[in-house]
């Protein structure tokens, strides 16, 4: 008679696939916060003046992420920040030229007064 043959060791099954995403990139968040910040203080211009930070940090973190997608998933977050940021730019520029024209017109109001009713 034969001896009885072993049992062949049992490998664990593999693990199951992980459906945990990588982080989003570290600017994407800050980008959106600052769109938005930017955008909402389209009232007042101090708020508005962070816009263009805004539209850096989306446009920096949308390239990485297209540069390295292992690393750095797409997140819609890079994108509205960029998003935000452009119309909140355009926003803050067209301010600043309606206010560099009225001061424009206020200086020629002033050198073109005659004195008259004095």
């Amino acid at each position: 008679m034969t001896a009885p043959v072993p049992p062949l060791p049992r490998h664990p099954a593999p693990y199951p696939p992980t459906t945990s995403r990588a982080a989003a990139h570290p600017s994407a968040a800050p980008a959106l916060v600052l769109g938005l910040v930017g955008l909402a203080g389209s009232v007042v211009v101090l708020p508005l003046a962070v816009s263009p930070l805004a539209w850096y940090l989306g446009a920096r973190a949308r390239r990485e992420s297209q540069r390295e997608p292992e690393r750095w998933p797409r997140d819609g977050g890079a994108t509205a920040g960029l998003v935000l940021g452009i119309v909140g730019t355009v926003v803050l520029v067209g301010l600043t030229l309606v206010l560099l024209g009225v001061l424009g017109l206020m200086s020629i109001g002033v050198s073109q007064d005659t004195g008259y009713g004095t």
